[in-house]
Parts: structure tokens; C-alpha cells; sequence
């Protein structure tokens, strides 16, 4: 299905086209969105199974016909004192601790309040969004 825009159609005509695909992608989301759901819970209760199984075999893995299973430790780390972690990652030079990624909107605000300070080698990418509003 695809929608051709003629013309003679006016603002208004198109602005509707664009609500009610917007509704119908909306309720389509949340009708996947539940089945997502539950699916996710029931593959997380397969996946505590076969934890608990190769837990107490002792295995990491077993092969079956339908696949490989393997029983991975996933580490993740955060901090609750980001002032001290700055310090430490300062002290230690291990500046590779940290992600390199630029926060969008805090970047915009600071952009925004000064305008004469871009840092070097900065990249701008713009693009524009057509946004219809419901009335």
C-alpha cells in the first residue's frame, strides 16, 4: 500500500492522512508491543531453565539439534559517585573508561548560550522533520 500525493490534494487532506496513519502505526505498536511482551517472558523463563540446567551439570554449553545453549557471565559496571569516578579516571590517566559520545541536547543548550565557543572539530548535521499536530 502507498500512498500518492497529488497536487490538487490540499494541506488539510494531507494533514488528516498523516493523523490517522499515525493512530493506526500507534495502535499497531502497542498490539506488537504486548505480544513482544510476552514473548520476552516466555523465552526469559527458557532461558532460567536452561540456566539452572547447565548450572548444575557444571557445563557451559551443550549442543542440541536446534542449537547451541551456553551459559555466559555478563559483568556490567556503573557508579553512584560520578565525581569521584571523573577523578579517579583523571588520576589514573584512564580516560579509555569512558565512552566517546557527544550528548545531543546538552550540546544543543551549550551551543545555544554560547554561540562565538563551538569546540574544534565539532560536526553539525541538520536535518529537517515534518511533525503534524492534532487539533
Amino acid at each position: 500500500m502507498s500512498a500518492v500525493v497529488k497536487d490538487e490534494y490540499s494541506l488539510e487532506q494531507v494533514a488528516a492522512a498523516i493523523v490517522a496513519i499515525r493512530d493506526e502505526i500507534t495502535k499497531i505498536n502497542k498490539e506488537a508491543d504486548k505480544k513482544i511482551k510476552h514473548l520476552e517472558r516466555e523465552k526469559e523463563s527458557l532461558e532460567g531453565y536452561c540456566d539452572q540446567k547447565l548450572n548444575q551439570s557444571g557445563a557451559e554449553s551443550v549442543k542440541t539439534a536446534s542449537g547451541t545453549i551456553i551459559r555466559q557471565e555478563k559483568i556490567r559496571y556503573s557508579t553512584e559517585d560520578w565525581e569521584r569516578m571523573y577523578k579517579f579516571i583523571e588520576d589514573h590517566d584512564a580516560f579509555e573508561l569512558l565512552e566517546k559520545r557527544i550528548h545531543q541536547t546538552n550540546m544543543r543548550r551549550y551551543l545555544e548560550d554560547n554561540p562565538n565557543n563551538h569546540p574544534k572539530g565539532l560536526n553539525t548535521f541538520r536535518e529537517f522533520k515534518i511533525t503534524v499536530r492534532r487539533s
